[in-house]
């Protein structure tokens, strides 16, 4: 993989750990109710989960990611068991 496709790679997964990361708090609630609340979100902000935590959203697409560099596709039988097996911590965004 060239190291431009690789940035992408990259910058695909941070975009959305961080959109993720940005929209816990508000996670399930409705466009209405967040515009009508927050107008619109621009940063972090406190979630049940802890200041800066991501959901189970990002544990997936990290789970698929890793499925895809280790075994070039979709191992669902392995990604559903990383994805089940990883702690809600940020250290796991290291």
């Amino acid at each position: 993989m060239d190291a431009r496709h690789e940035d992408r790679c990259v910058g695909c997964l941070l975009g959305t750990l961080c959109g993720d990361i940005l929209g816990a708090s508000v996670e399930g609630w409705r466009a209405s109710d967040i515009r009508e609340i927050y107008r619109e979100i621009r940063d972090f902000d406190q979630s049940n989960r802890g200041f800066g935590c991501y959901t189970d959203d990002s544990q997936m697409t990290l789970a698929l990611a890793a499925s895809l560099v280790e075994h070039a596709r979709v191992d669902a039988e392995r990604v559903s068991a990383k994805a089940g097996n990883r702690p809600r911590t940020t250290d796991n965004m290291r």
